[in-house]
């Protein structure tokens, strides 16, 4: 079996500081005509990601999940039900991470 050829969307977050930090926000991402979290507040669309010091991160080509920092967008070799048509990354906040 070849499996799924995807096209994605890959984000990178970098800690600038000599904190560990959290780092919070949400996709919302348009199919076609859907909107899919367009209000907001959707686990499913929610990511958290800790970071220490200096540390980045990026998405990752590859088949293990969560992928917090990949974003679908469609298939290359089976038909599409829908297209990523827009996206937003909002209600972003960054945190010093407290483990007390």
């Amino acid at each position: 079996s070849m499996g799924t050829n995807t096209e994605n969307i890959y984000f990178r977050v970098e800690n600038l500081q000599k904190k560990e930090v959290i780092v919070n926000f949400e996709y919302e991402v348009q199919y076609g005509n859907d909107c899919f979290n367009c209000e907001g507040g959707h686990n499913e669309y929610q990511r958290h990601i800790t970071l220490k010091p200096l540390e980045i991160a990026e998405g990752e080509c590859n088949d293990k999940f969560p992928r917090p920092l990949t974003l679908f967008s469609k298939f290359h070799n089976i038909p599409n039900k829908r297209v990523l048509e827009n996206f937003k990354v909002k209600e972003i906040s960054v945190r010093e991470f407290d483990n007390k």
